[in-house]
């Protein structure tokens, strides 16, 4: 799940993993040419052509039988053989006027191809690394995306995908998500200035994949962090040029990664602590990072990170929970919020940092899956979650603590995933998340009003979505296909509660793991 804030900038979970591509070298060229024995005599060239002066019809010729086993002669009637080369040149005018004929029909059948092909397009595909982000795909009838590129693995989407489309919600084959609430598989980790984004999730590997864009295009291809990883990551930029990335390893431990000034790290370090749900990172300004796990008895641990200070230990707060932790930037004083939800009902509680923690604070429903945070610069903050009818419900606090706010409200709908909210605006919030049909929807937050109903924005998801702002008012969308594949479509964010312009979906490579970690209660 990944959370946007309008206070702090950027925080965690949002956005994939990368490849660099190779090639193999050409050997060197070799002189291939046939020379001729050297005992070998030229023929001498004729004098005069070789078929001598014409001979008058009624001569007969005399000259041996090629395939005779005794010598002798043949008699050979001239106006026979006139009559088999007359023969020899008919045939030989059937043959070529049916090729004269096929030549014509399949012109005429590759016309129409190609205008059924330039009418259904919505345009022509874009490189990839200094380009567009993705390619413009047909809106004919989805499949699975193919390789990512003509050579297959994880290059950077330069091949003619078929994609998720407005008039067809779904792939040949269902989302895996049909009958789950899928988790959050993809994490953004986004700079304030320059506004630059990375976009992370596990390969097919177990590898960290991640991939990079300023909004206009893909400033990198897919490349690999390596590692033997077994959740999907969760990732935070505390500061421009800093981005850190958090995975729960195969050797039980939560490992990070951190990209400094434009160089990753050379390997992996360790912060220990076994755990039984992915890390979640975010960065509330740019003095503290912190990640929050549940512990493998279902207790909240806490680290956090400060600049010029270094990690701190482990902090256990207990809480017995059922679901993922999340963590969020609250508003005024309510620096942090921690929420879960435990119990055989999966009521929400949450844990509130004033100085200190509150403690945890039952607030009720019965959810499923990860929850969402975000908070406006208005000192309010929201979290959402599934509920078991796969409604949507959220709860919201003032800094003030404002009893009227301290209460579940229903959002309706029938989803499929995790919700994702962002705030765009002073007073906006949107949210997000995968309805039933595969398909995205957005509802929107303006001031104290909600939109009436939910906006349907088309598509075919397999993973919960992910956000990344653009600026002047414009956000992309990310989402991955049945055979994890990247794709996004871009909407502008207006006054209006509807998010305008469709979207041409793009494909952007990669092949990333569809299987999140899950737990019990999830």
């Amino acid at each position: 799940m990944s959370t946007t804030s309008y206070r702090t900038g950027t925080t965690g979970s949002q956005w994939p993993p990368s490849y660099n591509s190779t090639t193999a070298a050409v050997g060197a060229n070799t002189d291939r040419s046939i020379g001729q024995p050297p005992d070998f005599d030229p023929p001498t060239p004729p004098t005069s052509p070789p078929w001598g002066p014409p001979v008058p019809r009624s001569e007969i010729s005399t000259q041996p039988w090629p395939f005779s086993d005794a010598g002798g002669t043949t008699v050979v009637d001239q106006s026979e053989k006139k009559r088999s080369l007359a023969t020899k040149w008919f045939l030989a005018g059937i043959v070529v006027a049916l090729l004269i004929i096929i030549a014509i029909l399949g012109g005429v059948f590759g016309s129409r191809l190609a205008s059924q092909n330039s009418s259904s397009s919505n345009g022509s595909s874009t490189g990839d690394s200094g380009n567009e982000p993705g390619e413009i795909v047909n809106q004919g009838k989805p499949t699975a995306f193919p390789d990512p590129s003509g050579g297959g693995g994880n290059s950077g989407g330069n091949a003619t995908p078929t994609s998720p489309t407005d008039s067809s919600p779904t792939f040949e084959s269902s989302s895996v998500c049909q009958g789950n609430i899928c988790p959050s598989l993809l994490s953004v980790a986004q700079y304030a200035s320059p506004p630059t984004a990375f976009l992370f999730g596990l390969g097919q590997d177990n590898a960290v994949w991640y991939r990079t864009t300023n909004g206009e295009k893909w400033l990198s291809d897919w490349e690999s962090l390596g590692g033997d990883m077994i959740s999907q990551p969760s990732a935070a930029s505390l500061d421009n040029n800093l981005v850190d990335v958090f995975v729960y390893a195969r050797n039980n431990t939560i490992q990070t990664k951190r990209f400094y000034n434009g160089k990753w790290n050379d390997t992996w370090s360790e912060l220990g602590k076994a755990t039984s749900s992915p890390p979640y990172a975010v960065a509330c300004g740019d003095s503290q990072l912190d990640v929050v796990i549940r512990g493998t008895s279902g207790g909240l641990h806490r680290i956090y990170y400060k600049p010029y200070a270094g990690w701190s230990a482990w902090e256990s707060h207990g809480g017995g929970l059922s679901s993922y932790p999340v963590v969020g930037c609250g508003p005024g004083p309510w620096r942090l919020a921690v929420l879960g939800y435990r119990g055989t009902t999966q009521p929400l509680f949450t844990s509130t940092w004033l100085g200190a923690w509150t403690g945890w604070v039952e607030i009720g429903g019965d959810f499923r899956g990860q929850l969402a945070i975000a908070s406006r610069i208005t000192e309010e903050s929201f979290v959402f979650g599934i509920t078991v009818n796969r409604t949507m419900e959220y709860y919201n606090w003032t800094k003030s603590g404002d009893a009227d706010t301290n209460k579940l409200v229903d959002l309706g709908g029938s989803f499929q995933s995790t919700p994702v909210v962002f705030v765009s605006g002073p007073d906006r919030l949107d949210v997000l998340a995968v309805g039933r049909d595969d398909r995205l929807k957005h509802k929107a937050l303006i001031g104290q009003t909600w939109a009436e109903k939910w906006q349907d924005l088309g598509g075919a998801f397999n993973s919960t979505p992910a956000v990344v702002s653009l600026g002047g008012g414009k956000v992309s969308v990310y989402g991955l296909g049945v055979n994890g594949t990247l794709f996004h479509g871009t909407w502008k964010v207006t006054k209006e509660f509807e998010w305008s312009g469709g979207p041409d979906w793009l494909a952007d490579g990669g092949e990333l793991s569809l299987m999140g970690m899950k737990f019990s209660g999830f």
